[in-house]
């Protein structure tokens, strides 16, 4: 019985080699392979609350979260990273992508002529429209949108 165990095991082992693309919670990987989408939460009170991301797969506490990440509570977020021992993630970069259950963008406030366009992540520009006229102190700054079915401003904030 012992031996037909050993077996067993050793044989588990040679198979788990030859598994390509398998990671465990406690296997460091290159940052630029993990990312991870959720409820950003801070958990717990000042002057140490717990960065967490509330995924469909459960809480993942967060790591090296940038200052800016900290102001964006109950926003649905992107980051890329890297897995942690414990089943911890230490965020690299992020992205808003959700806010109140709408879809967000996520991007810096441009002049486009007499209006507004989001320079989003991959370069592009995304026009604004039904911007409030205070719109242009923002002009430079990281902010999250969201938009209304006929695709005008319906939420905005800043990333700080």
């Amino acid at each position: 019985m012992m031996r037909a165990w050993m077996l067993g095991l050793a044989f588990a082992g040679l198979a788990g080699c030859h598994m390509s693309g398998t990671r465990n919670s406690a296997t460091p990987v290159d940052a630029s392979a993990d990312t991870l989408r959720g409820t950003f939460v801070l958990e717990g009170s000042d002057p140490m609350p717990v960065a967490v991301l509330r995924t469909a797969e459960g809480r993942v506490e967060l790591d090296g979260v940038p200052a800016a990440m900290r102001g964006l509570v109950q926003l649905d977020l992107w980051v890329r990273g890297a897995a942690e021992a414990g089943g911890r993630f230490r965020v690299a970069e992020f992205l808003v992508r959700g806010a109140g259950g709408e879809p967000a963008r996520d991007g810096t406030v441009e002049r486009a002529g007499d209006d507004f366009a989001l320079r989003l992540a991959d370069g592009t520009l995304h026009a604004l429209l039904g911007v409030p006229a205070d719109f242009g102190r923002l002009v430079g700054q990281r902010v999250w949108i969201t938009e209304t079915a006929a695709h005008t401003l319906a939420s905005y904030g800043v990333i700080r």
